[in-house]
């Protein structure tokens, strides 16, 4: 399998129910959500959630066409 990494960081004050992974807006995949990125909780240190922003989805890149 061939596959790729999605990751970046999601907060909202109300918090995040789910991060999707959209390809051509068509959900492919959840991502996991909650990974500790302590560089976010520094920038925004008033949103406590941030330290537990991260999230990644490894893509398996054969579903789609080159």
């Amino acid at each position: 399998m061939r596959s790729f990494p999605v990751s970046g960081w999601v907060v909202d004050v109300d918090g995040i129910e789910r991060v999707d992974v959209l390809v051509d807006s068509t959900v492919v995949q959840g991502a996991v959500h909650g990974d500790a990125r302590p560089d976010v909780g520094n920038a925004i240190p008033d949103l406590p959630a941030a330290t537990f922003s991260g999230f990644l989805a490894q893509i398996d890149s054969t579903r789609f066409l080159d």
